[in-house]
């Protein structure tokens, strides 16, 4: 049968926009995947449209729509300081934390938590139909949050609000 996958960052060009229920629905999922991590106490470092694949086939938005891969980057957090043993930092074009290109040394789970907040806005503003209007408030508050340059700003946040907060608007 016909794969109805694509990758996130060539969707566009092969299938035209989503509708905004499959947007809320990929951006539940790839925050349900980096919660998971996060819960393991592990950090993904590597969050881009190039890792982020879409099934297309799947009409239920309550299922599972999209799924995150590059997981090869990832890598164990120390649950004291929220570093990680490795340094690489991903290869997302404009998907590197702030305090990654500052040269900082960096908390891994909140450069994930960045990542992601940019990922979903990027979903929003480059994938789903321009007729679906804005992104629902509550969901543009937390992707503002998530995306700060400070992440001090980030601490209070997660994936899993990010997931919940997506899951609600649906």
């Amino acid at each position: 049968p016909l794969s109805l996958i694509r990758r996130c960052g060539t969707l566009m060009s092969t299938e035209g926009p989503l509708s905004a229920g499959r947007g809320l629905a990929v951006i539940r999922d790839l925050a349900v995947a980096i919660a998971a991590a996060h819960s393991a106490g592990v950090a993904h470092r590597g969050l881009s449209p190039s890792v982020v694949h879409v099934d297309l086939g799947v009409e239920d938005l309550r299922g599972v729509v999209a799924r995150v891969g590059g997981w090869d980057r990832a890598g164990p957090v120390d649950r004291r300081t929220g570093r990680t043993r490795l340094t690489t930092t991903g290869d997302g074009t404009g998907f590197v934390s702030p305090e990654l290109l500052g040269g900082e040394e960096v908390n891994w789970q909140l450069v994930d938590l960045w990542c992601l907040g940019r990922l979903a806005g990027w979903i929003w503003e480059r994938l789903v139909d321009d007729d679906a209007g804005t992104m629902p408030d509550r969901l543009a508050g937390l992707v503002d949050v998530l995306g700060s340059p400070d992440p001090d700003d980030r601490e209070n946040a997660s994936a899993l609000e990010l997931s919940e907060v997506a899951s609600s608007s649906l």
